[in-house]
C-alpha cells in the first residue's frame, strides 16, 4: 500500500499488562506510522537509559505495533530488525534468556538481510545485542559479538572513534568476566591511549575506563598498579558520591561506585526521531492523537 492512507482502529490494551494504548486518527499514512514508531522507540530508549527499563518496555512494544501497522518484515526489514534489538533490552534485564536469544537471532538476521552484515547499522545492532546477552549471562556469546564489532569498527572508523572505544571497553569487560584479565588490561590500556574527550566520548567514559582498569589489575593480583590507578581517580569518584549519605550507610563498595559512574551506560544510537520535543506533546501536535496507559 506504500504511502497510501489507511484506516486503523483504536488499540486497546490491558492496564494489568502495563501496555500503552493509542487512539489513532482514522487516516494515517505509512510514513506517519513509521515516524510514530521512531518516536515511541526513542521514548523507550530515553526511559531505559534512566534505568527505567520496565517503563520503557511498553514504548518498544508500541513502536513494533506502529511498524506492523505501516508494513511488515518483508518491506520494512531493517526497521523491524532494529526495533527487535531494543525489545531485547527488557528481556535481558528480566533474565528471560530463551526469549532474548530468539529475538537476538531474529534481529541480527533481518538487519543483515536489509543492509548487509558489516554495515554501521548491523554493527550497532550486534553491539546492542552483545550488551543484552552479557546481561543474560551469555558472556562467551557477548564476547564474540563485541570482538567482531570492535575489529570492524577499528578498520572502518579508527581507534579513537567513540563507537570503537565503546566496543573495546565492553570487549575488555567480557574478557575480565571470562577470566582473562591480561587481555582485558591490554584493551583498557589501549583504550585510554586512544581516548580523547569529545561530545560522544565524555570525561565520564574515560573515568569509567580507568576505574575498570583498577578492578582488572586487582583481579590479576597487581595490587600496586591497581592502587595507583585508583588513587588517580579517587577524587573524581568522591565528587560523584552523595554529599550526605544516609547515617547508616556502609563504606562505599566498588559496586556502589560502578553505579555512580553509570557503569553500564548503553550506547543506544537512537533512531533520531523527535523524542527530545516531548512524547505526548509531539504526538498530539503531529497526529492529533493522545497516548495513555490503558
Amino acid at each position: 500500500m506504500g504511502g497510501a492512507e489507511r484506516s486503523r482502529s483504536t488499540s486497546v490494551r490491558s492496564s494489568s499488562e502495563n501496555k500503552l494504548s493509542l487512539e489513532y486518527p482514522e487516516q494515517l499514512t505509512r510514513l506517519d506510522f513509521v515516524n510514530l514508531a521512531r518516536t515511541n522507540n526513542d521514548m523507550g530508549v530515553s526511559l531505559a537509559q534512566l534505568n527505567r527499563v520496565e517503563e520503557a518496555r511498553p514504548f518498544f512494544d508500541l513502536a513494533l505495533e506502529n511498524y506492523q501497522l505501516a508494513e511488515n518484515e518483508e518491506t520494512l526489514t531493517a526497521r523491524f530488525g532494529h526495533i527487535y534489538s531494543f525489545q531485547l533490552w527488557p528481556l535481558a534485564v528480566a533474565h528471560k534468556s530463551k526469549d532474548a536469544h530468539h529475538l537476538a537471532g531474529r534481529s541480527i538476521t533481518l538487519v543483515a538481510k536489509a543492509v548487509g552484515s558489516d554495515s554501521p547499522l548491523a554493527l550497532q545492532t550486534k553491539f546492542l545485542i552483545a550488551m543484552d546477552l552479557f546481561t543474560c549471562g551469555s558472556i562467551e556469546e557477548a564476547l564474540a559479538l563485541h570482538k567482531e564489532v570492535f575489529e570492524k569498527r577499528m578498520i572502518r572508523q579508527g581507534a579513537s572513534h567513540h563507537l570503537t572505544l565503546a566496543s573495546q571497553y565492553n570487549l575488555a569487560v567480557c574478557y575480565q568476566n571470562v577470566g582473562d584479565p591480561k587481555t582485558a588490561e591490554g584493551h583498557l590500556l589501549d583504550n585510554l591511549t586512544d581516548s580523547c574527550i569529545t561530545p560522544q566520548w565524555r570525561a565520564e567514559d574515560i573515568l569509567r575506563t580507568k576505574f575498570r582498569l583498577s578492578l582488572v589489575l586487582s583481579a590479576a593480583g597487581e595490587e600496586k598498579g591497581a592502587s595507583e590507578r585508583r588513587q588517580e581517580i579517587e577524587a573524581s569518584i568522591e565528587s560523584l558520591r552523595p554529599k550526605e549519605p544516609p547515617s547508616d550507610h556502609e563504606p562505599y563498595t566498588d559496586e556502589d561506585d560502578m553505579k555512580l559512574l553509570g557503569f553500564w551506560g548503553r550506547d543506544s544510537s537512537r533512531t533520531y526521531g523527535w523524542y527530545m520535543e516531548g512524547w505526548e506533546a509531539l504526538v498530539m501536535r503531529v497526529y492529533g492523537c493522545t497516548g495513555r496507559l490503558a
